[in-house]
């Protein structure tokens, strides 16, 4: 099937379920305001990783020193086809494979548990955590 079909979620953010006159192709038509919605922009910054994960307590200086040191000696530098940078060529290819299956992901998400624990990759949709050793 080509084109965009509105779903329950889209509906309730304002979508508008619209088809092209000429081509007959079904696409969907959203309010202005959607830029402004906070699902929207957490989504996006899931996606691109542009909130960074809190992997550890502020509270506690130790645990900081360590994760600093971390960061510093493995850092993410190596660039996935979606833009992510990584940590390694094995995360690059698992970054890469997540792309071409089209699932959207995002790198380096906190675990929601009590430990201070961290995945590789974060599948929201189907709320997944991946971590590769």
């Amino acid at each position: 099937m080509k084109g965009w079909v509105v779903t329950e979620q889209g509906l309730k953010q304002g979508a508008i379920q619209s088809e092209g006159s000429r081509s007959g192709v079904p696409y969907v038509r959203w309010p202005e305001t959607i830029t402004q919605s906070s699902l929207l922009l957490t989504s996006i910054n899931d996606i691109t990783g542009s909130n960074p994960p809190l992997l550890i307590s502020p509270n506690d200086t130790n645990t900081v020193s360590t994760a600093m040191e971390f960061k510093e000696k493995f850092e993410a530098k190596h660039m996935a086809t979606d833009g992510h940078y990584v940590r390694s060529k094995a995360e690059v290819m698992i970054d890469n494979w997540l792309y071409i299956a089209e699932i959207v992901h995002a790198y380096e998400r906190n675990l929601p548990i009590e430990e201070n624990v961290y995945c590789d990759f974060y599948i929201r949709t189907d709320k997944i955590y991946i971590k590769y050793r």
